[in-house]
C-alpha cells in the first residue's frame, strides 16, 4: 500500500480516468465497477486499493412537491434496483 499520494490531474467524472491514465505510468483511483468494464477495451493493469478509498455514494434530489411525481418515483426505485443488483454481483 502507498504511503502517500500526489494528485496531478481530476475530473469532473470518474469515467474519464482509466482514458487519461493509458501509456503515462500514471495511476488513477476509480472504482472496481468501472475499471473492469475499462480495461476490456483499454490496455490497463488493475491492482488492489493502494490508498484507502472512501465509499461511493450517490444522492438524487428534488422539489418536495415533485415527490410523488411517477416519473421521479419511478426513476428512484430504478437507482435503488440497479445499486441492489450491483452490490448483489459484487458480493
Amino acid at each position: 500500500m502507498l504511503t502517500s499520494r500526489r494528485i496531478e490531474v481530476t475530473v469532473f467524472s470518474f469515467a474519464a480516468v482509466p482514458h487519461l491514465v493509458v501509456e503515462t505510468g500514471s495511476v488513477g483511483t476509480v472504482h472496481t465497477r468501472l475499471a473492469h468494464p475499462a480495461q476490456r477495451s483499454l490496455p490497463l493493469k488493475l491492482s488492489r486499493e493502494l490508498v484507502p478509498v472512501l465509499k461511493m455514494q450517490q444522492a438524487v434530489q428534488w422539489h418536495k412537491c415533485r415527490t410523488q411525481a411517477p416519473a421521479l418515483v419511478w426513476l428512484h426505485d430504478l437507482l435503488r434496483q440497479s445499486v441492489l443488483l450491483t452490490d448483489a454481483r459484487a458480493a
